[in-house]
């Protein structure tokens, strides 16, 4: 399924960035390495990433990133390894402010991103980005909040739910409204 499945990615981020990575932040760097075709190729903010934490990895993507279920299983791997790891995975947007040096000399070759804001206006300058935010869960907890179960017992739930009956119903052809 990917070529990085054995590529230590939160590795390469502790050489480059000098940082140790919590475990979360392993766990958050291998699904990202792996879904996207390695760490350093991964359409993310490094810089903005607190691999660091042990409660909460947010992952932010650069602008126009998008993710799939099949021929770009980017999200089909981000699902099938929050469950074997045992992370849950939120996925959602961000507006994300952008600010541009007064002087052009001390511009980047793109504009650095400086501010996170969940409540920033849309308006020039603000861009939608897509956010990965990864937290530890325990296979055996009590409580729904501090639950993940593997692949194989959300499997099974699933199929309790869909079955046959939910099956015809998702795939009957509506009827035809006349007017």
């Amino acid at each position: 399924m990917s070529r990085y499945a054995h590529y230590e990615a939160a590795g390469w981020i502790e050489r480059n960035q000098d940082i140790t990575c919590s475990d979360l932040g392993c766990r958050a760097a291998y699904i990202i390495s792996v879904a996207f075709g390695g760490i350093y190729n991964a359409p993310i903010e490094h810089k903005f990433t607190q691999w660091t934490s042990k409660k909460l990895v947010d992952v932010i993507c650069v602008s126009r990133v998008g993710v799939a279920t099949f021929d770009r299983d980017e999200l089909t791997k981000i699902v099938l390894l929050a469950h074997e790891l045992c992370v849950r995975v939120e996925v959602d947007t961000i507006l994300t402010a952008v600010e541009y040096p007064e002087d052009p000399e001390d511009a980047p070759s793109r504009a650095e991103i400086v501010k996170h804001t969940e409540d920033a206006p849309w308006a020039d300058g603000f861009a939608p980005h897509l956010r990965l935010r990864f937290s530890p869960r325990d296979r055996n907890a009590d409580t729904i909040y501090d639950r993940h179960p593997d692949i194989d017992q959300a499997v099974a739930e699933f199929r309790k739910w869909f079955d046959d009956s939910a099956r015809n119903i998702a795939t009957a052809r509506a009827p035809e409204v006349v007017g």
